[in-house]
């Protein structure tokens, strides 16, 4: 089983500290408190209590409330008392942050600053890891990306059910072993956290999670069918509704005609987009639809993985659009290919400010 951070965090630790010869390293321990971890040294028959905390960039960039519990605590410390950050990677930004704030730092790529009493180090030049493409694409293959779904969408909706091994496999209908390798690398890469002294998983970095799946997510890993109507939009839109709703059949908006029916855009757009998951011959046959490979003004898009319909929302009382999340992913597509004649990025950041959050 591989290390957690706060673990790797340790093990870093010691191999800088053991490297100075003027140092002895007494103990270090994991603790169930504030901190997670506390070191005690002797450097120049000096004794020092190192208290660590470890943290996401994001959290220490963002989240200015972290440094300010990490402030007050040492207050409450004998003056023999050091406080550090550690994270998988302390950007220069976040450095300056925790040097302000007379905090030391140490990542997991090689940077580390200490300074107390008489005693400095510092290392400082290491960029931020290069993740390997394979580690992204077991992560977010067909299967696998559901339980990122399940994640990212209980961090958007503020979902209170705790974020375990077992509610993830039960909502994300896939084996507890898949979740458990999915979730062991997410928390090696420092998107995920364990909770201390409670059961659960703890989302750290959510905007980069969902940046790195925006940047892979394939729309045409599904059956994208296109057909051509007579009618006005808004006509076509409440037949297919009726239609679906008549049949019992999943449908979920998306694409263009989704984020401007939400708001995202004022842009118009000539395509309805939707899901489908149904016969397509008899709502062919039942709407008189044509097939056409030009000039398409309905987009059907049939599937690969039904889990595309996860927190898919009703929007004014009667139209199903995909959760906004998917949205994105979807519009990523176009981002990628710049086939809009409107700005893709600002709807899509319109989206993630407004009704995502992260």
């Amino acid at each position: 089983m591989s290390m957690d951070l706060t673990d790797q965090i340790s093990e870093r630790i010691k191999e800088v500290f053991q490297k100075k010869k003027t140092i002895k390293i007494l103990s270090i321990n994991r603790i169930e408190n504030f901190f997670d971890l506390v070191i005690r040294l002797i450097i120049d028959k000096e004794e020092w209590k190192i208290l660590a905390k470890v943290c996401s960039q994001e959290e220490i960039r963002y989240q200015p409330d972290i440094i300010k519990k990490i402030i007050f605590r040492r207050l409450l410390e004998p003056p023999s008392t050091h406080c550090v950050i550690g994270s998988l990677y302390i950007g220069p930004e976040e450095a300056e942050i925790c040097k302000d704030s007379g905090l030391g730092y140490i990542d997991l790529q090689g940077n580390y600053f200490f300074s107390f009493s008489n005693f400095s180090m510092e290392k400082r030049g290491s960029e931020k890891p290069k993740i390997p493409e394979e580690i992204f694409k077991s992560v977010f293959s067909l299967k696998s990306s559901r339980i990122i779904r399940v994640i990212l969408e209980a961090k958007r909706t503020g979902d209170p059910t705790p974020l375990i091994l077992r509610n993830i496999s039960k909502y994300a209908k896939v084996s507890l072993g898949l979740v458990h390798n999915v979730v062991s690398k997410l928390i090696d890469l420092g998107y995920l956290k364990k909770k201390r002294g409670q059961k659960g998983l703890k989302v750290v970095r959510p905007t980069d999670l969902l940046d790195e799946w925006v940047k892979r997510y394939n729309l045409y890993q599904n059956r994208i069918i296109g057909f051509y109507f007579s009618k006005d939009k808004m006509s076509e839109q409440d037949d297919f509704i009726s239609y679906c709703e008549s049949k019992k059949e999943k449908y979920a908006i998306t694409l263009a005609w989704a984020a401007s029916q939400i708001g995202a855009t004022t842009e118009s757009t000539q395509q309805i987009s939707t899901y489908f998951s149904g016969d397509v011959n008899n709502l062919k046959k039942t709407l008189n639809l044509k097939e056409v490979t030009t000039g398409a003004n309905l987009i059907v898009i049939v599937p690969e993985d039904e889990f595309v319909y996860y927190k898919s929302f009703l929007y004014s009382g009667h139209v199903n659009m995909v959760s906004p999340i998917q949205l994105c992913l979807d519009l990523s597509t176009f981002l990628r290919e710049k086939t809009l004649g409107w700005d893709c990025q600002k709807v899509m950041g319109n989206i993630r400010a407004e009704l995502i959050g992260f």
